[in-house]
């Protein structure tokens, strides 16, 4: 078994996305502190992504007509 924390993706347009930034940061348990995973940072690519699906939901959530 393996003590590397695991991989948390991050999801966009509603699929887990990796990110592309090679930059990672810890996730701790606040009850023990303990180190329960790691998510890639956002880097500029990855709030673009996200922009774009956002843009793309909001078409879908804005009505049309009244």
């Amino acid at each position: 078994m393996s003590n590397q924390p695991a991989e948390i993706a991050r999801y966009i347009h509603g699929r887990a996305t990796p990110g592309t930034s090679s930059r990672k940061q810890n996730v701790t348990n606040p009850a023990t502190g303990s180190i329960i995973g790691q998510v890639a940072l956002a880097n500029a690519a990855d709030v673009d992504a996200r922009r774009e699906s956002m843009a793309e939901g909001a078409e879908f959530a804005m009505p049309t007509s009244r």
